[in-house]
């Protein structure tokens, strides 16, 4: 299957809420490592990020699909993340939820489909 098409298949399944697209039917959500950006000055800010399987399947059944630009101006940056995998829309894939709400989802064919917890999201940002 090529990328182009399940990008689309990913997209067009997702469930609209508020005009928001979200990721299809996220099951088997497994946390796997939590961790901090090797390049981060200070890594102790990262000792207390932890998710649950529970927490981290919620995030990525709520998050919406977010483009480049919304990510690099509508969300700030955080080196604490935690990592795992999932099936999602019926595909295996692996995911990375960072502390301040921003997620991608890899598909087995590195499609990235980008997520962001609107909750997150700075206001007035372009």
């Amino acid at each position: 299957m090529n990328r182009l098409f399940l990008l689309l298949l990913v997209v067009c399944s997702a469930t609209h809420a508020a005009d928001s697209e979200r990721l299809a039917s996220v099951q088997r959500v497994k946390v796997v490592e939590a961790g901090v950006v090797e390049s981060a000055s200070d890594s102790k800010l990262c000792r207390g990020f932890r998710l649950s399987h529970a927490a981290a399947s919620k995030i990525l059944k709520h998050a919406v699909v977010i483009t480049p630009n919304e990510r690099h101006y509508q969300f700030l940056w955080s080196p604490c993340f935690v990592k795992g995998v999932a099936t999602v829309g019926g595909r295996p894939a692996q995911w990375r939820i960072e502390a301040l709400g921003l997620v991608s989802v890899t598909f087995e064919d590195s499609v990235e489909v980008l997520l962001g917890d609107d909750s997150q999201r700075v206001k007035g940002g372009q």
